[in-house]
């Protein structure tokens, strides 16, 4: 009855921003600008209570991006959109551990670290030129669908938290996450 593990899977992070019908102006016409991104983890953890007041895990976390991008630059005079699809990666390397502290009857605080992950999405990339003249162009220097890779970091975490039982009714939680 000390020890116990368990295997989930959740999502942790995710972004979805979409701004459809953009002017390109002066360049004619719209563009989308959106940025699509989630992580889902599947974690598998063991706990184990040390003595009645205090109780300490690890997890080994497994997380896997999907998205894609759109965006505008501009080189001199001609505008190029870009469009990323089917970013995928999988990390490997997550860890979190944590520990929970009975103060009182009625007060439990907690402390978990997560540690960070280097995300390297990889996709496929298309691009258009349009110049100032409103002309379509073909990206200068570009084959369409060509490897490309989005790089971001899920950031390590320090979590200080508390939970208070008021009456059988009523708790009260707080959280700090650095």
């Amino acid at each position: 009855d000390k020890l116990g593990f368990g295997v989930g899977t959740y999502v942790s992070a995710g972004l979805a921003s979409d701004f459809k019908d953009q002017s390109r102006s002066p360049y004619g016409g719209t563009f989308r600008a959106r940025t699509e991104l989630t992580v889902m983890e599947l974690a598998a953890g063991v706990g184990y209570k040390v003595m009645d007041n205090l109780k300490i895990g690890a997890s080994w976390r497994v997380a896997q991006v999907s998205g894609a991008v759109n965006s505008i630059s501009t080189s001199g005079t001609t505008l190029i959109e870009s469009e990323i699809k089917d970013l995928k990666d999988t990390n490997y390397m997550g860890l979190k551990i944590g520990a929970q502290y009975k103060v009182f009857e009625n007060l439990n605080v907690g402390f978990t670290y997560r540690s960070n992950m280097n995300i390297e999405a990889k996709g496929k990339i298309s691009s258009t030129a349009h110049t100032a003249a409103g002309q379509v162009i073909p990206t200068p220097g570009f084959t369409q669908g060509q490897d490309a890779t989005v790089k971001t970091v899920f950031p390590a975490a320090w979590t200080l938290g508390a939970a208070y039982k008021i009456n059988d009714l009523w708790k009260a939680y707080g959280e700090y996450v650095f």
